[in-house]
């Protein structure tokens, strides 16, 4: 799919809580498990992604779509890879892209700025997601 500057887009971004503090050996194997599960997943959702699921700024995870789609049951999926092991912070919202490209860390404009503030709210209040998914996220939709 092309991207349009003028078109407004989902975006989520998922940030895995002290993955930086892992051991390297857990993390290197964590790490592989998730891009397989990411594969899995943009393989599998419908609608598919604009931009795919993919792991960013080392332990953040970003999905661009053209409309919105099922975040909880992302985050959920993901959540299975890592059962009492890890929390999750993550919101979604809309907005418009600054730059075409392929790259989602590329791409930038009003809903990565958006989602970006969101994010630094949460880590700020040291809100997450861990035990049943809750709704503790912040969300611009």
């Amino acid at each position: 799919m092309k991207l349009d500057l003028n078109a407004k887009y989902c975006l989520i971004l998922i940030d895995i809580i002290r993955s930086s503090k892992l051991n390297e050996e857990t993390r290197e194997i964590l790490f592989a498990d998730l891009g397989k599960r990411l594969e899995d997943l943009n393989r599998n959702l419908s609608p598919a992604p604009v931009l795919k699921l993919s792991i960013n700024y080392g332990d953040e995870i970003a999905g661009l779509f053209s409309t919105p789609v099922s975040f909880y049951s992302i985050v959920e999926n993901l959540r299975r890879l890592f059962p009492g092991k890890k929390s999750f912070r993550f919101v979604a919202c809309t907005g418009k892209i600054g730059f075409m490209s392929e790259d989602i860390t590329q791409v930038g404009g009003e809903v990565f700025k958006h989602a970006g503030e969101l994010m630094a709210q949460l880590k700020k209040t040291n809100h997450f997601v861990n035990g049943p998914l809750k709704i503790l996220f912040s969300t611009r939709l």
